[in-house]
């Protein structure tokens, strides 16, 4: 009985990490007006709510070893708290979207802690169908006229904005180059290394500026590990260079690919949000508001700290950053090789926040799934290592 039951538990997690990997891995093939929204409840929430009852003494256990969880856990319930002080016309969605993130949470944070065992083959089956994915696309990408000076990768297709395509493709990079260079197996590390290439060309194509910003510091921050791990002064520094080189000439030979589009009225943008925290400092707006930017009629503050700030004050962004500091003090204690991908996201996650992404409560998109699906990896490992085993 008990053997049954566990296997039955297994099974479950298997169905909810293919789910995982095949909602992920699904807008790489840039099918028109699609979204993953739909298969995220059927494959991975609903089936991982279950998994969740399934195992609620254990996950329940875990949550209070682990600071991060609690921390993220006190945060949404603040943030929900907020809509107290809202508008009543977005409290009712928002409330939705928030618990759909936090269920999110706790079933990545679950399964890749709980069910370890599966973790590189999850991988392994993600980066798959990223690489025929790109593939897949490859036709509509070229037939867009990729050349074309005008053309972003992204607009158009259901990512809706190139910037949101940057985040994605990004993820995947940071994932793929923390494989390449520290992982173990072998045809995990040349599967990686053939999607980081392809990543990286997805990156480029997208035109983003903070998207370009945040890649070079991932890269620079990858590169730093290398050196912490095998003091390969050398190869780092050579990578710094190939990028620096790269950005210079780019910068020098095509220079409108960087300023032709001006400052995109950011500076505005940001400055007169934090007029608006100054009158909502300590508590904000409530959250999912949408304050009415004057400078080019934005409504939210093309900065994700500032916008956390704006919406549910200092309290919530104290909170989004001690939730954040705590995944990271789990992950820096750990064996590299097992958390290197998930570190160097997060550091391109923290650059590119500081120039767009609107929330992390809205409906499944790319860019609150990558985000959140990073902090639920780092998360596991703050996490004990359960002595249940799985037959």
């Amino acid at each position: 009985m008990i053997s049954s039951s566990f296997s039955s538990r297994n099974a479950l997690a298997i169905f909810v990490l293919i789910g995982l990997a095949l909602c992920f891995a699904y807008p790489t093939f840039l099918i028109s007006n699609s979204s993953p929204k739909s298969a995220y409840y059927l494959l991975v929430i609903l089936p991982g709510l279950i998994l969740l009852g399934l195992d609620f003494k254990v996950f329940g256990e875990n949550v209070k070893d682990n600071p991060a969880m609690q921390l993220v856990v006190v945060m949404m319930a603040y943030w929900c708290l907020t809509l107290l002080w809202g508008s009543n016309d977005v409290a009712d969605s928002q409330l939705r979207r928030a618990i759909a993130v936090l269920i999110y949470v706790c079933v990545v944070w679950h399964v890749l802690s709980h069910y370890s065992q599966f973790i590189k083959h999850f991988y392994t089956l993600m980066f798959l169908l990223f690489f025929v994915g790109f593939l897949w696309s490859l036709s509509s990408i070229l037939a867009s006229n990729v050349l074309l000076a005008g053309y972003r990768l992204g607009t158009g297709t259901p990512f809706g904005q190139a910037i949101h395509a940057g985040h994605y493709y990004g993820t995947f990079f940071c994932l793929t180059l923390g494989w390449a260079l520290f992982g173990r197996e072998r045809f995990l590390v040349v599967l990686s290394s053939s999607v980081c290439v392809l990543a990286l060309v997805a990156i480029i194509l997208t035109k983003s500026r903070g998207v370009y910003l945040a890649t070079a510091v991932a890269v620079a921050f990858a590169a730093g590990l290398y050196v912490w791990s095998n003091k390969k002064f050398l190869l780092a520094t050579c990578i710094c260079f190939v990028l620096t080189a790269l950005a210079l000439t780019i910068y020098y030979y095509f220079p409108g690919f960087f300023l032709n589009r001006g400052s995109s009225h950011r500076f505005e943008i940001w400055g007169e949000s934090w007029r608006m925290i100054q009158n909502n400092f300590w508590f904000g707006l409530g959250l999912g508001e949408r304050p009415g930017i004057t400078a080019s009629k934005f409504s939210h503050a093309h900065n994700l700290y500032l916008n956390i700030w704006l919406t549910t004050g200092v309290v919530g962004l104290l909170l989004f950053l001690s939730a954040v500091a705590a995944v990271l003090n789990g992950a820096f204690r750990q064996p590299l090789y097992k958390e290197a991908g998930c570190l160097i996201a997060m550091a391109f996650f923290g650059v590119a926040m500081m120039t767009d992404l609107q929330q992390l409560i809205n409906s499944p998109n790319e860019a609150w799934l990558c985000f959140w699906f990073i902090f639920a990896c780092l998360a596991t490992r703050g996490s004990p290592v359960n002595a249940l085993k799985h037959g």
